[in-house]
């Protein structure tokens, strides 16, 4: 729509007077400086639509947000004239078909509440920069676990065919691929790797070092929990050895317990029984 270029200049007046108005006992206090406010907009917008230059315009609309005594005043008209000066300028360079210098314009002046929120709450902006920090510090601090517990884990072999101390330390990934190398290898990986974990887990744990960066496991540990840990990791080392004589027992007795089955369903056999007549045979009388 076209609207009468001479209708902003005619609403600055009433603007300037309804800014300047003393408070009535019977009005909010607030309403002067609401009317100027949505007046400025009003006028900052018509402005625009009637055509004519931000440069023009700016100081006239300039003086209505300084009367108003308002800083969000300052920013609304700094929002509206922002996209202005872009459209006016493109016009220009089109219309001419040459080079197109921008003609200076008086700068909008706003406080740093308004110029650093731009025209947001302050109680937005806190809750913004809160949920920026707890993100920022989500993705740099690093994981803090018991270094005891992860000891008591690594006490037990049985326990590194399942990556349960990659579990705990929160590398799903490699304790995925710790199953899975356990599973198609019969178990042999499965106890090679959790061998190479054990060692670098024992060996940090006696030095009661506060956090582990080796093998892909990056952690910090409590520190009320090292003296704990390195008493554990003696434990680990004793325990080590115990675990293969353990094993190798295992392993006789249930060589044992196969041959007996064997040697039961040999005598079973009848080829057994036939052997055993032949090699004793029966006298007659």
């Amino acid at each position: 729509p076209s609207w009468p270029e001479s209708l902003p200049t005619q609403l600055e007046k009433p603007l300037l007077q309804s800014a300047s108005l003393p408070a009535s006992p019977r009005m909010s206090p607030l309403l002067p400086a609401r009317l100027a406010k949505c007046g400025l907009c009003a006028a900052a917008l018509l402005s625009v639509a009637a055509g004519e230059q931000p440069s023009s315009i700016e100081p006239r609309l300039q003086a209505v947000a300084s009367s108003a005594g308002e800083d969000d005043a300052s920013f609304l008209l700094q929002r509206t004239l922002m996209p202005a000066k872009a459209g006016a300028a493109a016009s220009s360079q089109e219309a001419g078909g040459g080079t197109f210098e921008r003609s200076p314009s008086v700068s909008v002046l706003m406080s740093s509440a308004v110029s650093d929120g731009m025209g947001i709450g302050s109680h937005a902006l806190a809750q913004s920069s809160s949920r920026q920090e707890i993100e920022k510090g989500a993705v740099t601090s690093e994981v803090v676990k018991d270094k005891s517990a992860l000891l008591a884990i690594e006490m037990f072999p049985p326990a590194w065919l399942l990556g349960l101390d990659r579990f705990y330390l929160g590398s799903f990934r490699t304790g995925i691929a710790k199953v899975l190398v356990s599973l198609l290898t019969l178990s042999l990986g499965g106890f090679a790797w959790g061998l190479v974990d054990f060692s670098a887990v024992v060996l940090n744990a006696l030095r009661k070092e506060e956090s582990i960066h080796v093998l892909g496991m990056h952690v910090d540990f409590t520190p009320n929990t090292l003296q704990a840990a390195f008493v554990l990791a003696v434990v680990d080392l004793v325990m080590l050895p115990l675990w293969v004589v353990a094993a190798k027992y295992a392993w006789k007795v249930r060589k044992g317990h196969r041959m007996e089955r064997l040697k039961a369903n040999a005598m079973k056999s009848p080829h057994f029984k036939t052997a055993a007549a032949a090699d004793n045979p029966v006298k007659g009388t």
